[in-house]
This record gives C-alpha cells, sequence and structure tokens, in this order.
C-alpha cells in the first residue's frame, strides 16, 4: 500500500496553520520544529485544513511524495465536475484522474451548489445547460456564498454553444473561463494547469499507429475521437456504449417537446444532443441538431417537422456506426 498523509480535521491543541507553498518553501525548517520542538502543523487550502502534519513520519511521507508527484500532486487536486450528460462525465473523468485528480461529479446545479458547501475544491468544471438549477444560476450561487467567505474557487464554463456572446454570459456569471465541447483533451489540461498547477503526466511509449480512414467516415470521426482522449480506444468503445443507452431517451425527449410544441424544451433537448454527438466528432448529426437548437417560436411547424426528422435520422445513423465500431476488432 502507497504512503498516505492523514486527510483530517485539525488535531486539538495548539497547532500552526500552513498553507502548500509555505510547506514548499520552508520544508528543512518545518522537518526541524517537528523533530526537535513536537510542533504540529495543519496544511489548509482555500482557508480549510486538507491534511495534518502531528508527526515527522507525516512529513516524510510527504516528502517521499514530494520527491515523486510534488506538493501539490501528493495532496491531491480535488475536482467539482458539474455535468448532466453521463457520456461527457464518463469522457472528463479519466483525463482528470489521470492527471492525479480527485473529481466529485454533480449532475446539475443543486448538487452542485450542495457539494461546494459539503467539500472543499480547488477547481469546478462546470455546464452551462442542465435541468433544475443551470450553470449560470449555480455559478450566481456560489460566488454569493463566497462573498461572506472572501474565497474565489476557479469556475470554468462548459457549453457546446459556441456563440461569442455565449461566452460573455459565463464570464458576467463570474466563470473565470470557458472551453467549448467536446472536451479536447488539451485544453481541458491546459486550464487544470492553468487555476490548479500539478504535475502534468505524459503517456510514455505510446504507440501510435498510422491514421486510417474511419470505417463510418460519414457518421464521425473516429481519429478525432481518439485524439479528443489521447488515444484511448478502451475509453471511446466506452462512452460509445454510454451513448447508445442513453442516446433514445435524449430523442425521446426532443419528440415529446416537438409534440407538445414546446420551443424551449425543443432546444434544450437539441443542445444535449449536440453536446453528446460532439463527443464523437460527429458533424452530420451535430449540424442537424444547431439547426434544431435555434428554431424559434413562430417559425413554419413544416420546418420543425422537417429539422426534427433530419436529427433523428442522423443520430440513427451515428448509432448504426457506433454499433458498427463496437462490434469490430480493436485497432
Amino acid at each position: 500500500m502507497s504512503p498516505s498523509i492523514r486527510n483530517m480535521t485539525p488535531p486539538e491543541g495548539t497547532v500552526r496553520k500552513i498553507t502548500i507553498d509555505v510547506l514548499k518553501s520552508d520544508r528543512a525548517g518545518i522537518l526541524d520544529e517537528i523533530e526537535s520542538r513536537g510542533e504540529r502543523f495543519v496544511i489548509e487550502r482555500n482557508g480549510r485544513p486538507v491534511a495534518a502534519l502531528i508527526s515527522l513520519e507525516d512529513l516524510r511521507i510527504l516528502e517521499e511524495m514530494h520527491s515523486r508527484v510534488g506538493v501539490q500532486g501528493a495532496i491531491s487536486r480535488r475536482i467539482l465536475l458539474v455535468e448532466d450528460n453521463p457520456v461527457n462525465q464518463r469522457l472528463v473523468v479519466p483525463i482528470l484522474e489521470k492527471e492525479g485528480c480527485r473529481v466529485v461529479v454533480a449532475a446539475n446545479g443543486e448538487e452542485a451548489i450542495a457539494k461546494h458547501e459539503q467539500e472543499t475544491f480547488d477547481l469546478i468544471f462546470m455546464d452551462i445547460e442542465m435541468p433544475m438549477v443551470d450553470g449560470l444560476q449555480a455559478t450566481a450561487a456560489i460566488r454569493e456564498k463566497e462573498k461572506l467567505t472572501g474565497q474565489h474557487i476557479p469556475i470554468v464554463a462548459f457549453t457546446a454553444n459556441a456563440a461569442e456572446e455565449y461566452r460573455d454570459r459565463c464570464l458576467k456569471a463570474g466563470m473565470d473561463a470557458y472551453l467549448s465541447k467536446p472536451s479536447d483533451r488539451d485544453e481541458l489540461l491546459n486550464a487544470l494547469a492553468s487555476f490548479c498547477p500539478g504535475p502534468r503526466h505524459t503517456d510514455e511509449g505510446t504507440a501510435h499507429s498510422e491514421p486510417k480512414p474511419p470505417a463510418q467516415e460519414a457518421a464521425f470521426d473516429l481519429e478525432a475521437t481518439l485524439d479528443q482522449v489521447g488515444g484511448d480506444e478502451d475509453l471511446v468503445r466506452e462512452i460509445a456504449a454510454l451513448f447508445l443507452e442513453s442516446s433514445p431517451g435524449m430523442l425521446d425527449k426532443l419528440a415529446d417537446a416537438v409534440e407538445k410544441h414546446n420551443i424551449r424544451e425543443i432546444q434544450r433537448a437539441a443542445h444535449t444532443i449536440k453536446g453528446s454527438v460532439l463527443n464523437f466528432h460527429a458533424k452530420p448529426a451535430a449540424e442537424a441538431a444547431l439547426a434544431l437548437e435555434h428554431f424559434e417560436a413562430g417559425e413554419d411547424t413544416v420546418r420543425l417537422q422537417s429539422l426534427h426528422k433530419q436529427v433523428c435520422d442522423e443520430a440513427g445513423t451515428l448509432q448504426n456506426a457506433l454499433r458498427a465500431f463496437l462490434g469490430g476488432e480493436p485497432r
């Protein structure tokens, strides 16, 4: 079993509170104070205790970890991922965990607010379009609570809406940065490094075969999807299976909204479908969903039916392509 530091509340009695930066700059001095004076320390992050150093052994463990992954990596970065789509969750979580992060998932803004109150996080990745409480509302609630604590947790927006004015809405709501879906691995890790620095994992010795034309080129781009996850074909297969499981429900919600002519729900359902198919760089399906997402009240009902049929047709083509991919031999 690998060594680990106590993640705990401060021990009773007098302790000295220090930050990770102080520990990094004066490790030798702190080691001496623990050994010779019996001093006890608590490492804080964002004003909350995350590790207790109450013995020489604790600090030695930390130093051993520091020699391998750095102090920031030794005390795992805590990330809150706010995302309602299980495919997107499964895509992002392994990328962050591979970097040594501890990832907590919230399925909507309401859950995000509750988890923020319960735990300490170093960074929040926040989807925008979610049921119940959306990402903008959740961010506003978190920022309001921070006025009382003086803290500021970086919040990075996730959205499939690439319009410039939408980006401005995110930043005005109190978000610190903005990433477009599908979740690009390099952009995700660059945001992690910018707001929550730590050791960068590298895939040494990973063999990259010569690009092959995707078997279902018209439906999705397999090479781009693989690049997005660092060449992890097993992960692509897993998110493909998740999409095949979840997409019928997405299409049912869209059909129900179209039948009721509920424009807001049509737009929301189309946005969800667009975000999901973009994970596979499925351009035909994404373009069909985008057109339906932009359908406005007062437009021709015949056009609505046509756009709806196009989304269903392209989604069906993508589903068939993914089934063929899953049924084939690994590359």
